[in-house]
């Protein structure tokens, strides 16, 4: 996996069907770090959840058969340290991931796994 068990999970915009909105509420804890909006107006909302595999897993199960901008528009991933991970314009931009926070062999494994390549910027 690439991130630890210790990230939480943002996912900002978009406009989520019921079962996601309510999906996200339920899983959702207070924020441990402010993370900044990428879009100003209209405001939604910023749910944070634990980034752990069995939420990530219902969740992909929840949105497979819902288009990706139903899910978010900008995505991000934190730890108590900061910003691990940021996709704006998720699903049509490339995502960031924090070089100095996570290590290179889990950006290639994670890369190999989805049949992706990397560059470091």
């Amino acid at each position: 996996m690439l991130l630890s068990d210790e990230c939480f999970l943002v996912l900002e915009g978009a406009w989520q069907p019921p079962v996601i909105q309510q999906f996200l509420e339920r899983e959702s804890v207070l924020p441990v770090a402010s993370i900044s909006r990428a879009t100003i107006w209209p405001r939604t909302t910023m749910p944070h959840v634990p980034a752990v595999a069995s939420m990530l897993n219902d969740l992909a199960d929840l949105v497979e058969s819902y288009s990706p901008h139903d899910l978010c528009y900008h995505l991000y991933v934190y730890d108590r340290q900061g910003v691990v991970l940021e996709w704006h314009d998720a699903f049509a931009d490339p995502f960031y991931v924090s070089w100095d926070r996570v290590p290179r062999e889990r950006v290639e494994a994670f890369c190999d796994e989805v049949n992706v390549s990397f560059e470091r910027g």
